[in-house]
């Protein structure tokens, strides 16, 4: 039985939605691989959301604040305090 996940040689590959969580998208080793990371698979045709708490305009890469992905900023933390007690 194939499983959902596979590709078949004549079928497209399927189209996921893709959230990345990264506590702050400055200018960093870190952030620069969650942007390729997201990049390549937006090239690949997936929807990616990023949800950051933290994103400085003037201090992150082009990609976090061109348009070019799907940045989102929410609070000043990613886990809410309710949720860990």
């Amino acid at each position: 039985m194939a499983s959902s996940y596979t590709k078949s040689p004549t079928s497209p590959r399927p189209r996921r939605n893709i959230i990345f969580l990264h506590p702050d998208l400055g200018i960093g080793g870190a952030e620069r691989l969650i942007l390729d990371a997201a990049l390549s698979l937006q090239s690949l045709g997936h929807v990616i959301t990023i949800y950051t708490s933290h994103r400085d305009p003037t201090h992150c890469f082009d990609e976090a604040r061109d348009g070019t992905l799907d940045v989102r900023v929410r609070g000043d933390t990613l886990v809410p305090s309710t949720l860990l007690g």
